[in-house]
C-alpha cells in the first residue's frame, strides 16, 4: 500500500469511529407514527386545531402551509400540517432549500443536526418546513450527512408574511407575484421586495396597491372597497331587458344582444362629472413612498396594474349611475360563462381544398446537382369544390363556418401523389377562420381531395369550448373569433375518420392575449385543475406565415435540445452553468459541453486515422473488442492527449459530477425511481461481471445501452470508469467557490464512476478513486468536455 494511502486512511479512521453510512442518518417513512398528539411548546412556528393529530407525511407540500417534524424518541418521529404563528415565524432561523441547493422531498426525510461530529440518532427534536425553506427556533446552524460527508446549511435572509384582511368571503385579492388561495389569511415565505395587490368585489371598484415587505417582518393589508355609486337619476329607456337575455338560445344570438345593449349603454348612461369618481377612488402612491426609483421595474408595473383597474373602475363608476345596468352586465356576464362552458362539435366547409406533396427525393446516381431533386409544384389557384348536402342531423347550433368556394381551374397533376390535404376554412374577420393541414386516418389523401370536391365528404371540427376570443377597438367589439379547435373529422358514406394533423391560425388571433394564455398555460400544482385541450395534431413545421397552433397537451420533446451531433468533436451535451452541492459545498459551474457516451473504440479509430504522423498516433489496447464499447485500457496521459487534439480536455471531477449528478443531489441516479435498480442506468457488478466470461454481457457493453440522465448522458455509473483532469491528494486544505480545480498537490490521477466490476456502492456518482496516470486497466475509460463556443462555432450556431 502506498504511504500516502495509508496516511489518508489513518486520518479518516477517527470519522469512521462516529459516523455510519448515510441510511443512518436518514429517516424512512415507517419511523413516523400517525394519530400521535403535539408536544406543545410557547415557541412553535405552528398552530393546529385542538386534538389534531399527526399524520404521514405527503407530497407535494401545500402552499402557504408549514410543517412540522417532531421527534419523539430515536426512531419514532410526528409529522404535522397547520397554519402559520407569525410572532414565532419571524424570529426563527431560515435555511433557503434553493440556496442550499436541496429539494423538499429529500431533506423531509433528512436528519438535522447541531454539531458535525453527532452521532447518528442525536438530531434535532423540532424541524419545520415549508416548499421553500427549512425552519430552526433554536440553531443558526445546521448540519447534515449525505453522500459520505458532513455537510453544512447556510441560514438565508429571514422571509416574511403578508397578513390578508379580507372584508368578508366575497373579496377576492390576487397577486402575480404570489400563489395564495382565497380566504387564507397568512402568504408566506415572502422575500422582502415589492408586491402590487389587485383588490376586486362585485358592485364595487376595483383597484391595485402596492405594499413593501421588509425582512422578518409581517406585512398587514386591508382592501379599502369603494362601492359602485347609484345614480338617484331616472333609468335610461333599453331596449334589452332580463327577458331577452333570458330568451337568447345560443351564444351568437347572446353576442349579439350584448352588442346591442353595450351601443345603448354607452349612449343613454347618466352623464356624470368625472371630478366626483376622482375623489372616491383610491389615490396612485408615489415612489419616493417605497423608497424606489419611479424608473423600478416594481413600480411600473403597479403603475400598469393601477392603471388599467383605475380605468375599469371609471367604466363600472359610470355604469354604475345607473343600477339596472349593473344588473344586465353582471346577467350577460354569468350567461357567457355558461354558454362558453359547452363543449362545440360542428360542421364546416372549406374555401379551398389543397394537396400537399412530399419532396421527392431521386435515388442515388453521379448526378446530384439541385436539378436532379424533383419537387412537385403546388396549384396557384384553389380547384373548384362541390359543397356536399347538408346533413340530416346538424350537431351544431350556429350551422357551417364558411360558404362554398369558388369554382377555379383544375391544375395540372403532379408527380408524385399527395401526402396530406390543406383546408383553408372562413375568410378573415371570419368567427372561424383558420387552416388545417393533414389527412384523414383511414383515406388516402387523394382519394380525399376528390371526394371533398365532388361534395361527398362532410368535415366536422371540434372546440374545447364554445368560446370565441373578442377583438377590441377603441374600447369595442369590433369581432369575434373561435381558436380552441382540437379534432377534426370526416364524415363519407356514413362513416367517421378521425383526422390527424395541425390546426394553424392567422396572426391576427394567434396574437390575442387570451389566445397565448389558452396555448400556454402557468403550470399549476392543484389536481382538480381544468382539463388541459386534447388534440389530433402533432408539432410540425409549416410553410404557411401563420404560425402552426398545437394545444398544450398535444406537443412533446423530440430529442433533447441540449445534445448536439458533431462529426468532429463526436456528440457532446451542452451543460448550461448552474451550481449543485459538491463535497459539502454550494459551488458555481460555468457552462461547458461533454460527450454524451464514453469515448467509443470506433471513434477512437477515426480520430486517430486524422493524425497524419502515424508515430503520433496511440493504438487502441482494449480487450473487449466492439465499435461502440468504450475505449479502456487507457492511460490518463493517453486520453487527455486524445481530449487536447479534439481541442478539449478531461472533465474536471467537479465538471463530470455536475454532468453526471444532473441537478440530483443523490450520488445514485436511480434511487429517485418507484422502484430503484442500479441496472436501469449501469452496467455494473451485478449485469456484467457476475455472469461469468463466457456470457456476452461479461466486460465493458457498448455506450448507451443504458438509460441516461435527466441531461442526456450515458453510463456515468458503471461500464468504465472515467479518468478526470484532476490531481488526487488525501487533504483538502480548500475549495473555490466556482469551478473546483482539484488538489494543487499530488501525483495520482482521479477517475470517476465505477465500471463493470464493481457494486453499487462503487458506481455511485460521488464516489472517487485515484491511480498513477500510467495505470490502465479494462476497467477505465473516459470521455472530453470542451468549451462550448468551440462546439457552436464548429456546429455553426
Amino acid at each position: 500500500m502506498r504511504f500516502l494511502h495509508l496516511f489518508a486512511l489513518l486520518l479518516v479512521v477517527p470519522a469512521f469511529l462516529f459516523a455510519a453510512g448515510d441510511n443512518n442518518y436518514k429517516i424512512t417513512l415507517d419511523k413516523f407514527k400517525v394519530g400521535a398528539k403535539m408536544e406543545q411548546s410557547a415557541d412553535k412556528i405552528i398552530e393546529v386545531e385542538q386534538g389534531t393529530l399527526s399524520i404521514q407525511p405527503g407530497f407535494p407540500l401545500r402552499e402557504n402551509s408549514i410543517y412540522l417534524r417532531q421527534k419523539k424518541g430515536s426512531k419514532e418521529y410526528k409529522w404535522f400540517v397547520g397554519t402559520i404563528n407569525p410572532e414565532s415565524y419571524v424570529k426563527a432561523h431560515a435555511f433557503s432549500l434553493s440556496e442550499n441547493k436541496l429539494k423538499v422531498g429529500e431533506v423531509v426525510l433528512m436528519r438535522f443536526y447541531a454539531a458535525s461530529n453527532a452521532k447518528a440518532f442525536q438530531d434535532e427534536t423540532d424541524i419545520y418546513f415549508d416548499k421553500e425553506y427549512i425552519y430552526s427556533t433554536r440553531l443558526p446552524k445546521l448540519f447534515f450527512y449525505k453522500n459520505g460527508r458532513w455537510q453544512i446549511l447556510k441560514e438565508s435572509t429571514a422571509p416574511s408574511i403578508i397578513e390578508l384582511n379580507w372584508a368578508d368571503n366575497k373579496v377576492d385579492i390576487v397577486s402575480e407575484e404570489l400563489t395564495f388561495k382565497k380566504g387564507v389569511r397568512y402568504v408566506h415565505p415572502v422575500d422582502p421586495g415589492l408586491y402590487t395587490f389587485i383588490f376586486m368585489k362585485n358592485d364595487c371598484m376595483p383597484y391595485a396597491e402596492m405594499v413593501s415587505v421588509k425582512s422578518a417582518s409581517v406585512q398587514s393589508i386591508s382592501p379599502r372597497l369603494v362601492p359602485v355609486a347609484v345614480s338617484n337619476g331616472a333609468a335610461p329607456k333599453l331596449s334589452v331587458n332580463m327577458q331577452m337575455l333570458a330568451a337568447t338560445p345560443n351564444l351568437q344570438e347572446t353576442e349579439e344582444l350584448y352588442d346591442r345593449f353595450t351601443a345603448e349603454t354607452q349612449g343613454s348612461a347618466v352623464s356624470a362629472d368625472s371630478s366626483d369618481f376622482y375623489k372616491i377612488y383610491p389615490r396612485q402612491m408615489s415612489a419616493s413612498a417605497f423608497m424606489t426609483s419611479p424608473s423600478s421595474l416594481e413600480y411600473r408595473n403597479y403603475v400598469a396594474r393601477y392603471t388599467s383597474k383605475r380605468n375599469e373602475a371609471y367604466g363600472m363608476w359610470k355604469k354604475g349611475q345607473n343600477a339596472e345596468l349593473v344588473a344586465l352586465e353582471t346577467a350577460f356576464k354569468h350567461k357567457f360563462d355558461s354558454l362558453q362552458a359547452l363543449p362545440s362539435r360542428m360542421y364546416v366547409w372549406p374555401n379551398t381544398v389543397n394537396p400537399v406533396y412530399p419532396i421527392v427525393i431521386p435515388e442515388y446516381s453521379a448526378d446530384l446537382s439541385p436539378a436532379a431533386v424533383q419537387m412537385p409544384t403546388q396549384p396557384e389557384e384553389p380547384t373548384p369544390l362541390q359543397e356536399p348536402a347538408a346533413p340530416q342531423e346538424p350537431v351544431t347550433q350556429e350551422g357551417a363556418a364558411a360558404t362554398a368556394p369558388e369554382v377555379a381551374p383544375q391544375p395540372e397533376a403532379p408527380q408524385v401523389p399527395a401526402e396530406k390535404i390543406e383546408l383553408i376554412i372562413g375568410h378573415p374577420g371570419d368567427r372561424y377562420d383558420f387552416r388545417w393541414t393533414g389527412k384523414a386516418l383511414g383515406l388516402d389523401a387523394e382519394n380525399l381531395i376528390a371526394l371533398i370536391r365532388a361534395g361527398k365528404v362532410n368535415m366536422i371540427v371540434s372546440l374545447q369550448n364554445d368560446k370565441p376570443v373578442w377583438v377590441y377597438q377603441n374600447g369595442a367589439v369590433t369581432s369575434r373569433h373561435h381558436y380552441r379547435y382540437v379534432k377534426m373529422e370526416f364524415v363519407f358514406d356514413g362513416q367517421t375518420f378521425p383526422g390527424e394533423g395541425d390546426f394553424i391560425l392567422p396572426n391576427y388571433i394567434l396574437r390575442q392575449p387570451e389566445v397565448q394564455d389558452w396555448l400556454h398555460p402557468k403550470p399549476v400544482e392543484s389536481s382538480s385543475s381544468a382539463p388541459q385541450p386534447v388534440s389530433s395534431s402533432s408539432l410540425s413545421s409549416s410553410s404557411v406565415p401563420e404560425l402552426v397552433v398545437i394545444p398544450p397537451s398535444s406537443s412533446s420533446l423530440v430529442g433533447d435540445p441540449r445534445i448536439i451531433k458533431d462529426a468532429f468533436h463526436g456528440d457532446v451535451v451542452m451543460i448550461d452553468s448552474g451550481s449543485f452541492r459538491y463535497k459539502g459545498h454550494v459551488v458555481a459551474m460555468s457552462p461547458f459541453a461533454i460527450h454524451a457516451t464514453e469515448v467509443t473504440q470506433k471513434f477512437f479509430a477515426e480520430v486517430m486515422l486524422r493524425k497524419k504522423d502515424t508515430l503520433e498516433r496511440v493504438e487502441d489496447r482494449s480487450k473487449y473488442k466492439g465499435d461502440m464499447k468504450p475505449v479502456h485500457n487507457i492511460t490518463w496521459t493517453d486520453a487527455k492527449a486524445f481530449c487536447e487534439y479534439l481541442g478539449g480536455d478531461l472533465p474536471s471531477e467537479a465538471q463530470w459530477e455536475f454532468a453526471g449528478r444532473a441537478d440530483n443531489n443523490e450520488g445514485a441516479l436511480w434511487v429517485l425511481d418507484d422502484v430503484p435498480d442500479p441496472g436501469n442506468y449501469a452496467v455494473y457488478k451485478n449485469n456484467s461481471y457476475k455472469l461469468g466470461k463466457k456470457d456476452p454481457g461479461y466486460g465493458p457493453q457498448p455506450v448507451a445501452s443504458k438509460k441516461p440522465n435527466a441531461w442526456g448522458l450515458y453510463d456515468m455509473s458503471g461500464n468504465v470508469a472515467e479518468w478526470t483532469r484532476d490531481r488526487h491528494f488525501p487533504i483538502a486544505f480548500w475549495m473555490e467557490k466556482s469551478n473546483p480545480s482539484g488538489s494543487m498537490f499530488g501525483f495520482l490521477k482521479v477517475f470517476k464512476g465505477g465500471c463493470w466490476k464493481d457494486s453499487e456502492k462503487d458506481i455511485n456518482l460521488v464516489e472517487t478513486d485515484d491511480e498513477d496516470p500510467r495505470y490502465w486497466s479494462d476497467g477505465i475509460g473516459f470521455r472530453c468536455m470542451f468549451p462550448q463556443k468551440a462546439i457552436q462555432k464548429k456546429d455553426g450556431k
